[in-house]
């Protein structure tokens, strides 16, 4: 047998390879899938056509006031560049705001969770809808430009090029062996085993998506309806057995907020721990530029993560896909990840072009 064409059962090793996929993933194939892309699109009648609007709101709708800036003015700036999980950051502000006082302004509360619930359930719907329409414009007008993109090139070398046959968990809804299939065309250079994808919040080939918030005891029982993980198609432990069992671990687009990182908290530290040493965890971490590894620094921080003590337990990378430095020492570099995966499984190999 050829080595560059040496197949899964003889590299025991590489079902140890995961990918971890964020929204920056769909960002970088050129897919406009942030909150803000949502929220503002219009039709050809220069109105919003999924974002979900009233023509009449009732002094209940205290949800969709905050939402659509009729009142409670927004914690986060929809003009950020980095809001796609904004709008559930929302959702727990306005699920754990307090109780007025006066007669008429709590029952104008107590008669409001009925009405979020219901608008709950339009954004999550209009969501759906407007990702679909997303996916087949960019089907028709972007999908070939993204073949130049990091995402694609990232695809390359782990599936095709070190033939790594990785797991993919990804937080997306989107199908990510279909985008790879249309960027391909007929050539179908990338393959994806479809049972090595777990979608973790749901996807459109389930035509559910979960959108809310994590548990949080301070959250009123009557929004209780947010929490995802009472979804019926939640399965986080997808995310913690495969962190657990992987050897080599790359992450792309993810922004590691308050959200996520309800799922890598323990698992990092666990790596300070030492209690992976007999088995050295390498990690790679692809994000957008000079501020957004700032802001995974930071949410490391929070988190009570040394980055520090992380590169001391494991063999810890970034890499910056669009940094505004054109010779910043961690940009992007796609041509180095296939040998770095051959590398950390100690696997010698002639890598072909």
């Amino acid at each position: 047998m050829d080595n560059n064409e040496i197949q899964f059962e003889a590299n025991p090793l590489f079902p140890k390879t995961t990918l971890f996929l964020g929204n920056g993933f769909d960002l970088s194939l050129g897919l406009k899938t942030k909150y803000t892309d949502f929220f503002s699109h219009k039709g050809e009648n220069g109105e919003k056509d999924f974002w979900p609007t009233h023509d009449v709101v009732n002094e209940t709708d205290l949800l969709y006031k905050r939402l659509n800036g009729l009142s409670f003015a927004s914690s986060k700036d929809p003009s950020d560049d980095y809001t796609w999980y904004d709008l559930e950051a929302e959702f727990k502000v306005h699920a754990k705001r307090e109780s007025p006082q006066g007669i008429e302004n709590i029952y104008i509360y107590n008669s409001s969770i009925e009405a979020d619930a219901k608008y709950y359930e339009e954004i999550k719907n209009g969501l759906l809808e407007y990702l679909r329409y997303e996916v087949g414009r960019w089907s028709k007008f972007d999908h070939m430009k993204a073949k130049g993109s990091p995402a694609y090139n990232l695809m390359y070398q782990v599936c095709t090029k070190a033939k790594a046959y990785p797991n993919i968990i990804t937080f997306n809804y989107t199908d990510v062996d279909a985008l790879m299939h249309k960027c391909d065309g007929d050539l179908r250079k990338i393959e994806i085993p479809t049972d090595n994808i777990k979608h973790i919040h749901g996807s459109l080939l389930d035509e559910h998506i979960i959108l809310g918030i994590n548990e949080d005891k301070d959250v009123p029982k009557e929004y209780d309806f947010l929490f995802k993980s009472w979804d019926d198609y939640y399965e986080s432990h997808e995310v913690i057995d495969t962190l657990k069992n992987s050897q080599i671990i790359i992450f792309f687009g993810l922004s590691f907020g308050s959200i996520d990182s309800v799922y890598f908290v323990d698992f990092f530290k666990s790596v300070i721990q030492g209690k992976y040493d007999k088995n050295k965890k390498h990690i790679l971490i692809c994000t957008f530029d000079e501020r957004s590894m700032r802001e995974i620094f930071r949410q490391f921080f929070i988190m009570g993560i040394s980055i520090m003590e992380l590169k001391a337990h494991c063999d810890f990378h970034f890499m910056i896909t669009n940094p505004k430095d054109p010779f910043h020492p961690h940009k992007f570099n796609s041509d180095k990840i296939a040998y770095w995966i051959h590398e950390w499984n100690d696997i010698r190999l002639d890598i072909p072009d």
